[in-house]
């Protein structure tokens, strides 16, 4: 796994080894499969353009990118934040209305995340800049130009987690820097399309055809409108490819 040798939130030195997956997380979908007689779990993660399969008892996948301070401290707290109503979601995957706070919280969870994820493996340089992972630490700003949204996955594979740093064509033509994270954890999925430069002007991020109207809905920017999780149509194993990838690439 990478090394850094200062945390990548708030450069201060004495890096900690972190899993990736939060430990109420890994227990909460360790617990559930386990019930139906699962013993050993599949994890896709990408590491600098090269997808590994690889098998795990444990979903132990680990990072050296924070601080114990930043881990202990703010980020602690946001997962204390998430967890009453997320892990809900995550596991049986109950019905779950999430009003402008909830949206905030879980969006800024999956920015986080991501964040943290970009450090994993020998991957190149992390399309989220310092200013914006301090900016985040200190003032929970999540970085411009930044669409977060959700769906409901039910399939067989319990964790599954995928970035893409890409080139987007714009419907101008023009050609702009983008990055994507997709997450899944048993009945949750997220996604987060972060891409540098203006807004196109109908406010329409090009994307691969897709039933993402039905599977997904959009969480970041937040809506005033509460949130009513799971949208009506779930993602299942088959289309979890077209999800990962339903952004339209220039290339990659």
């Amino acid at each position: 796994m990478a090394k850094t040798a200062t945390c990548g939130f708030c450069g201060l030195p004495a890096v900690t080894k972190e899993h990736v997956w939060p430990d109420w997380l890994r227990r909460l979908i360790l617990e559930s499969r386990t019930e139906v007689g699962q013993k050993s779990f599949t994890m896709e993660v990408e590491r600098g353009k090269k997808t590994t399969r690889f098998s795990s008892r444990a979903l132990e996948a680990t990072v050296h990118m924070p601080c114990a301070r930043c881990n202990n401290g703010w980020m602690s707290a946001l997962e204390g934040t998430v967890k009453p109503f997320m892990a809900e979601m995550v596991f049986p995957g109950v019905k779950t209305i999430l009003d402008v706070e909830r949206q905030g919280a879980l969006a800024r969870w999956a920015v986080k995340t991501a964040m943290v994820f970009e450090f994993v493996g020998k991957a190149p340089v992390p399309y989220f800049t310092p200013e914006e992972r301090f900016g985040f630490k200190t003032l929970a700003q999540i970085p411009e130009n930044t669409w977060i949204w959700i769906g409901r996955y039910d399939a067989t594979q319990p964790a599954h987690s995928l970035q893409h740093r890409i080139g987007q064509r714009r419907q101008d033509g023009t050609v702009t820097p983008a990055y994507s994270f997709t997450f899944t954890a048993d009945f949750l999925a997220l996604q987060v399309f972060s891409f540098r430069g203006a807004p196109p002007s109908d406010s329409r991020m090009p994307v691969n055809p897709g039933p993402w109207k039905q599977a997904l809905l959009r969480i970041w920017p937040t809506s005033a409108v509460d949130v009513s999780w799971p949208p009506d149509l779930e993602i299942d194993h088959d289309h979890l490819g077209e999800f990962d990838s339903r952004f339209i690439t220039a290339n990659e």
